[in-house]
């Protein structure tokens, strides 16, 4: 009987429904946020996983090694304006180890503290992102297109 005067009682039926709807809201609240958080979760990793050799590897070298290890300039004997001509090194040797960036010496020269070491010798050194980058591609393999042709000398 109680239970009958409580439905029929429009203030508490109302109540009872503004309340539903509330619960639901935030629920809803609850779901897009946790989505949300899963979308960025994923694209993070996904992004942390994929090393591009032309967006990422390359990139860096022309912006930071091109004038020493390019077309117009080999110093000593490494040029890195391909892939394969990187992995092949310069007079003394190869400068990476493909899937093995802790043996890899072009890795110990960026990331040298010493500045008579370190390369490149002039400017800034890298950023944190530029060796985690080229770490990650050489870990992985160092992989790179196989037609890729060599910067050509502008004179």
């Amino acid at each position: 009987m109680h239970f009958q005067i409580f439905l029929r009682n429009p203030l508490v039926r109302e109540a009872t429904i503004v309340q539903n709807f509330s619960l639901g809201v935030r629920r809803m609240k609850i779901f897009v946020a946790l989505l949300f958080l899963l979308a960025v979760t994923s694209a993070v990793s996904a992004d942390d996983g994929a090393v591009d050799y032309t967006r990422d590897v390359k990139a860096i070298f022309r912006a930071r090694c091109y004038a020493c290890h390019g077309a117009l300039k080999q110093e000593a004997g490494l040029r890195l304006d391909t892939g394969s001509l990187a992995k092949t090194g310069g007079d003394s040797g190869a400068v990476i180890v493909p899937g093995d960036a802790e043996h890899s010496p072009l890795l110990e020269r960026i990331s040298a503290i010493d500045e008579n070491v370190r390369m490149p010798p002039e400017g800034k050194p890298l950023t944190a992102d530029q060796i985690r980058i080229l770490t990650r591609w050489i870990q992985s393999g160092a992989v790179s297109p196989e037609n890729e042709q060599p910067e050509q000398d502008p004179g």
